[in-house]
């Protein structure tokens, strides 16, 4: 999701790469601690952590969720507030391939 099209505004691409970062990385980073503590306390056997990025991202979802079931009007690319209409999510336009 480094990138989406956003409806008058072309191409649009994000500066930080949330799907990896909260989806993946941060609970993997969270998750590696206490895999050595389960080997800890189970005299060295260790154990499997399985990441999954798309249930992670379910908490940022809130806000396009109430939106849509409560006003029936979906969050667009690049034109609510969760999708790049503000100006601190850090969206830059990119020039359009082809």
């Amino acid at each position: 999701m480094g990138q989406y099209r956003g409806s008058a505004r072309g191409t649009t691409g994000c500066a930080a790469l949330i799907a990896d970062i909260a989806g993946g990385a941060y609970p993997a980073a969270m998750n590696v601690p206490l895999g050595l503590r389960a080997r800890e306390k189970t005299g060295g056997v260790g154990c499997h952590r399985d990441i999954s990025m798309s249930d992670n991202l379910f908490p940022f979802l809130y806000w396009a969720l109430g939106q849509g079931t409560i006003t029936g009007r979906w969050p667009g690319n690049g034109t609510d507030l969760v999708t790049g209409a503000l100006h601190a999510i850090g969206c830059i336009p990119l020039p359009m391939a082809g």
